[in-house]
């Protein structure tokens, strides 16, 4: 489908007709499946391990392509597994090279004794630690898909239902692989992550990047509003129970 005002070609979002570029609504038309099959072949549940590097490819590099050809009634399955698989790679892998590789991330913080930390940055690696990953996964999965789609629903942004957000986050999880990078593969998978979650809610929601941003910065920026205004007043009543107003606020005037 292509449409009619940007010009832009891709399987769009047929669940509610907006392009996944410019939100121009008047597109129409319907992906086929082996569209779908092509660009998320997850989904197909087939051949895993090529179906896993081309989805992780499409997610990153055809990004409004991927997303927008989700869709609000698929099934919710592949796409969670899909988060559950990367996620764990990438988390196992992370405590692997924070162990067992002398020139890691921790190490380096560890070694230049930032905020005085001098103890073991190492993190134990343990049967326990080991079966909890994918249970600490699906919570932060269902906690930030939460999060985001009531998010949209309170600013009225939203235009897909629950499962285009949850499918988007869980897809958006496939940048915590990026962690089997050593040193740097921390922070290149959130910065992936992020990424996808901002592209991802674009295609799949059909609204701006800008109101994407602000949505979801939202709630920090009323926290640091919130911060600011308690210790401003924290300063006011500090310098009134004290008697030491006239020095702390000079500009007044009084002598």
């Amino acid at each position: 489908m292509k449409c009619l005002r940007c010009g832009y070609q891709a399987i769009g979002n047929p669940h509610y007709g907006s392009c996944p570029l410019c939100g121009f609504t008047s597109v129409t038309g319907a992906p086929s499946a082996s569209e779908i099959d092509k660009i998320n072949p997850w989904a197909a549940a087939r051949a895993p391990l090529k179906a896993l590097a081309i989805t992780l490819y499409n997610s990153f590099f055809k990004t409004d392509l991927f997303f927008s050809s989700l869709g609000d009634a698929a099934s919710n399955i592949p796409a969670f597994i899909y988060g559950l698989v990367t996620g764990s790679i990438g988390v196992l892998a992370a405590l692997l090279w924070n162990n067992f590789l002398p020139l890691s991330f921790l190490s380096i913080v560890a070694g230049s004794g930032y905020a005085g930390y001098t103890g073991d940055y190492r993190p134990t690696i343990s049967p326990v630690s080991i079966a909890a990953t994918p249970v600490l996964l699906v919570i932060q999965l269902v906690l930030v898909a939460f999060f985001i789609h009531a998010m949209l629903y309170i600013t009225k942004s939203k235009k897909g239902n629950f499962q285009a957000t949850f499918k988007t986050v869980c897809y958006a999880e496939g940048a915590v692989i990026l962690q089997i990078i050593p040193v740097v593969g921390t922070f290149l998978s959130f910065i992936g992550w992020l990424y996808l979650i901002v592209a991802g809610i674009h295609a799949a929601h059909g609204i701006s990047v800008t109101r994407i941003c602000a949505v979801l910065l939202s709630p920090l920026l009323l926290l640091a509003a919130i911060a600011a205004a308690g210790f401003i007043m924290l300063v006011i009543v500090l310098a009134l129970l004290t008697g030491s107003h006239l020095q702390i606020f000079p500009l007044f005037g009084h002598q």
